[in-house]
């Protein structure tokens, strides 16, 4: 391509982490992809052409995430018919709620800048959006902090017409990646709330013989976790791991055909460890709070910010989901302990 000497398009780049330590923040909005269309004649259908980036996940009384920047849309086509929409928009940030801390005041996720679109010709008449992802907001904020200092919105993304690019048969030598085998269309993992791991894949002919799901925490010594999956007339196919690993895991589908074994891309899945899979609310809090999660036999302690025990209680049933009521104490930061598992809880 003539961008970048003719080397480089990239990815929209993933939003910073931002902090969140009484909620599970989703964390920084994903960057948008790559998206490389070569056609004669391109008909939209009504549809809608985009790689954006995704949204900031949103805190209490912590730092909120930032939205990921909008990729690339790369279109080398003659002819454009229909109503065509193009999208590589920013994520926007996100909110960063204060919880009416006194004197404590953090900061809103700032918004991803969109990215960028490319015509092989003249850029067709088409609904064209590339704008930045707006900045988060910062809620329920105490007067007594120190002047704000607002998250900024993403730039506006960049269009190019007339573009120039050459192919070869000769892959580049910093392409490392392992490239889809030619039948299939797609390998995807998904995570249940129950922390069980969905792997679907489709297939675009019937090549193939048999597969195999494999996992790796390592990425190098892998181990089969499905039996020996046969064809089918289906198109479609899923497996469930119901007993995934803790922490970061990799799943990739070996394809046996009358060739030998080719592979799919890899998939990350990250389990919450079982210690982290509780939540607490409403938090800031007046006179109750409720708990999930897993509470078997859980011995749940409330503590002052020095560390003095003011109520103690044990769940000895099997429970999800508990409400407690509290005491009449003085707003301010406290701890619940849940077994071994600390969170800060703020009262009104």
């Amino acid at each position: 391509m003539s961008n970048w000497n003719g080397k480089k398009i990239f990815l929209g780049g993933g939003g910073g982490a931002g902090h969140s330590n009484n909620t599970l923040s989703t964390g920084g909005g994903n960057g948008g992809g790559i998206v490389f269309i070569r056609a004669k004649n391109l008909v939209s259908n009504n549809t809608r052409i985009s790689a954006n980036g995704g949204a900031g996940g949103g805190s209490v009384s912590d730092g909120a995430a930032g939205g990921g920047g909008g990729g690339t849309i790369i279109l080398n086509v003659t002819n454009y018919s229909g109503t065509l929409s193009i999208e590589t928009k920013g994520g926007n940030g996100g909110n960063s709620n204060d919880g009416g801390n006194i004197k404590r005041c953090y900061g809103a996720g700032g918004g991803g800048g969109g990215g960028g679109i490319f015509f092989s010709g003249g850029i067709p008449a088409a609904t064209i959006a590339n704008t930045g992802g707006n900045a988060g907001p910062e809620t329920s904020r105490d007067p007594a902090c120190n002047a704000a200092v607002p998250a900024l919105a993403g730039n506006t993304g960049t269009t190019f017409s007339n573009y120039t690019y050459r192919t070869s048969l000769t892959p580049s030598n910093y392409c490392a990646g392992v490239p889809l085998p030619i039948n299939l269309l797609y390998f995807k993992a998904l995570l249940s709330d129950k922390q069980n791991v969905l792997l679907e894949w489709k297939i675009t002919d019937a090549s193939a013989e048999s597969f195999i799901i494999e996992r790796s925490v390592s990425k190098n010594n892998w181990v089969a976790v499905s039996p020996v999956i046969n064809i089918t007339e289906n198109k479609i196919y899923q497996f469930t791991d119901y007993k995934p690993i803790e922490g970061i895991s990799f799943y990739r589908l070996k394809i046996i055909d009358p060739t030998g074994s080719k592979y799919s891309s890899l998939q990350q899945v990250n389990i919450i460890p079982a210690l982290e899979r509780i939540r607490v609310y409403p938090n800031p809090a007046k006179d109750k709070i409720t708990i999930e999660g897993d509470l078997k036999d859980s011995e749940i302690k409330f503590l002052s910010v020095e560390g003095k025990l003011i109520f103690t209680s044990h769940l000895s049933s099997v429970q999800h989901k508990t409400e407690i009521n509290l005491p009449k104490l003085s707003p301010g930061i406290y701890f619940l302990k849940i077994n071994a598992e600390v969170r800060k809880i703020i009262l009104r």
